[in-house]
């Protein structure tokens, strides 16, 4: 493990970028006056609402809302002595109505997010009628929105595990999380990871009525990020990433928004990357009107730019979302660039070199001795196998706490690189909660197990010293952010992951072991989402499954 400190010299943003740049709609601001966006509470952001965003909230740390409860009968049986298994098991599952060529149905980016709406605003919106009211003795009805490479936003219903409204079909790629506001406004926003897509209707579609087996057609259009009105599904705004001053031509969003509404103006601004190398502050001017029923929105951009001092050949900018602590945003980009930026004055507050590309949305964490940052790098330019570097830094000053490095190397491939799938850290890590409070967990994939034989491996990490506290590795490649779920009467911890296998698999938090897997017939690269009990995640043939964590006597 490598120790490193001298954030002053490392950190100052003008060892790293060469200039920046502020524009609102389209036009460089020469002085720019400022704005207010400050993420709060981070905790409270939609902390009644559910799984808003990927990785639940600003800071990133994991996707899992509410605790796992076990049943009385159980619970009974562990306290007479009688030991607990953990359970995966499959409910319903779903398929996307059509297929796109080269789809990866539900790929990496995605993960479901499942809202808890108030009944208020289920009853103005456009679900089916029989998830409007709540049956007496049941709990309000929790809604899952997960996007699809074949174009189309799915929604369910967690309970019953059936569509809940139509879909919604944006006709381009969507390997990316939806957000919705975490203030309640029914809105759904989401960018697109392609400007055309070749769709193939299948004799099962229901678009086909004619009688005919098979029809392709290709669909392009402008990408960007969509505001949809989840009142009647209609497109309420769109920003284009089709921007003069960006520094990357590639215009894919693959982002997910947070959202910022100022407690006093009410002025809501939406928080974003795309990698044509752009962060954008984008004010909605939300007008929501609960009682006529009625939502709009009137997008004004504003974005910030940079260029870099980091001779790396790369053509695209940013592939991570924010994280957010108070008036501090923080993404990586491909050139191995990880910065700080201060919201309100679009300036950087550090910047620091990570020497290779960072693909992962980085996650933060807030305690008594400060912030800090966990973050880790892939290979891409290195183009040779390496060593994968696991990182801890001060989100305040940019200073690296540790740089830990695996022993196994990561293999470098360069077809499966250039497809957007890395040896190294591409997935999201957790940030330890309950029995692994001293634990952050990376998931590293394709690292070197013995000759010709690739696998992704877990590391639990100690927090204060980044020492490997314990590694399990996989029978697979894995890029799939892993989550952790939370017993609610002593808070022991459960990792839940998919591997390229097509495994879920449920881990014991504290020592990694596998507890049980599950088998869903084709690779997970997408991320799951829970919601107390209940488990959604997608895999790549397009396939969208139900599955709860449930327990029974050990044998």
């Amino acid at each position: 493990m490598a120790m490193k400190a001298s954030a002053a010299e490392e950190t100052t943003p003008d060892k790293t970028i060469k200039s920046t740049s502020v524009a609102m709609g389209g036009e460089v601001q020469e002085g720019f006056a400022g704005q207010h966006v400050s993420m709060g509470d981070p905790d409270a952001y939609g902390s009644s609402y559910g799984i808003l965003t990927f990785r639940g909230g600003p800071l990133r740390q994991n996707a899992a809302y509410g605790k796992v409860t076990i049943s009385d009968e159980m619970l009974a049986a562990e306290q007479s002595g009688t030991a607990l298994q953990p359970k995966l098991k499959l409910g319903r599952s779903a398929r996307t109505l059509r297929l796109a060529d080269g789809s990866t149905g539900f790929g990496v980016g995605s993960q479901p997010i499942i809202v808890k709406w108030p009944k208020v605003i289920r009853e103005m919106m456009d679900i089916y009628p029989s998830f409007v009211n709540t049956a007496e003795g049941k709990s309000p009805m929790k809604e899952v929105i997960v996007p699809a490479s074949d174009g189309q936003i799915y929604f369910y219903d967690l309970e019953s595990q059936t569509p809940s409204r139509d879909t919604i079909n944006i006709g381009m790629s969507l390997d990316v999380a939806a957000s919705v506001s975490p203030y309640g406004y029914p809105l759904l926003y989401v960018g697109q990871t392609s400007e055309s897509m070749t769709v193939i209707f299948s004799e099962n579609s229901s678009e086909l009525r004619d009688g005919s087996k098979s029809t392709k057609q290709t669909v392009k259009g402008i990408t960007g990020m969509r505001v949809y009105s989840l009142l009647d599904h209609s497109l309420a705004g769109f920003e284009t990433t089709l921007n003069l001053s960006a520094p990357y031509a590639n215009t894919e969003v693959y982002s997910s928004p947070l959202v910022y509404v100022d407690p006093v103006t009410h002025q809501d601004t939406l928080l974003y990357t795309t990698a044509s190398g752009m962060f954008y502050t984008l004010p909605l001017n939300t007008q929501f009107d609960l009682q006529g029923k009625s939502v709009s929105v009137s997008p004004a951009d504003t974005t910030y730019s940079y260029k870099t001092k980091l001779k790396k050949d790369t053509k695209e900018g940013i592939r991570t979302s924010i994280a957010a602590y108070g008036d501090y945003a923080y993404f990586g980009d491909m050139s191995g660039l990880l910065q700080c930026v201060d919201m309100n004055t679009l300036q950087p507050v550090w910047a620091r070199s990570l020497g290779e590309s960072i693909v992962s949305t980085p996650a933060l964490e807030v305690d008594d001795a400060g912030v800090w940052l966990y973050t880790g790098t892939v290979l891409n330019f290195t183009k040779k196998s390496a060593a994968i570097h696991m990182m801890k830094l001060n989100a305040l000053t940019g200073e690296v706490v540790w740089d830990v490095t695996t022993e196994l190397k990561g293999q470098y491939e360069s077809k499966t690189a250039k497809a957007g799938l890395y040896a190294g850290v591409q997935a999201s890590p957790i940030i330890g909660e309950g029995d692994i409070d001293d634990m952050v967990i990376f998931n590293v994939n394709r690292l070197q197990i013995e000759k010709k034989v690739n696998s992704a491996v877990l590391y639990g990490l100690d927090k204060t010293t980044g020492s490997v506290l314990w590694q399990q590795i996989l029978d697979a490649e894995s890029v799939s952010s892993p989550i952790a779920m939370y017993r609610k009467d002593n808070g022991q911890s459960y990792i839940v992951l998919g591997d390229d296998n097509g495994t879920l698999r449920v881990m014991d938090g504290y020592n990694g072991t596998t507890l049980h897997t599950l088998n869903l017939g084709g690779p997970i690269q997408s991320s799951p989402a829970a919601y107390e009990n209940h488990i959604v995640v997608g895999n790549t043939t397009g396939q969208i499954f139900f599955v709860d964590l449930d327990f029974e006597a050990a044998r």
